[in-house]
């Protein structure tokens, strides 16, 4: 299954929550992201730009996509990014391919 890498902010609103409630953001996002048919490998909360990053094995990234906008919709989430992660013996496959299809580009 492909990873994804997901940054966002939360709110003043989430951190009012929060303050008033505290509780692990990581149970919060589990069970949305496993009805949707992916795995969480981590969830971390984080200093600078980002205030989490949460790294998850999804089917594709539309399985990702309905999590986002549920997410965004909420309210309590801003800025939210997303990038698909490749291991390095990914790259190496896409290495190998793009030799192979070189011949077949013309350049403009």
């Amino acid at each position: 299954m492909p990873t994804f890498i997901v940054t966002g902010n939360y709110t003043q609103q989430a951190m009012k929550n929060l303050i008033d409630n505290p509780k692990d953001r990581e149970e919060g996002v589990r069970e949305m992201i496993e009805a949707l048919g992916g795995k969480i490998k981590d969830y971390y909360l984080t200093t600078g730009e980002h205030d989490f990053v949460l790294i998850a094995q999804m089917k594709s990234a539309e399985s990702l996509i309905p999590g986002l906008m549920v997410t965004a919709a909420a309210g309590t989430a801003t800025n939210i990014r997303t990038a698909q992660a490749f291991t390095g013996a990914d790259f190496v496959a896409a290495q190998k391919r793009a030799g192979e299809v070189r011949d077949k580009f013309v350049p403009a």
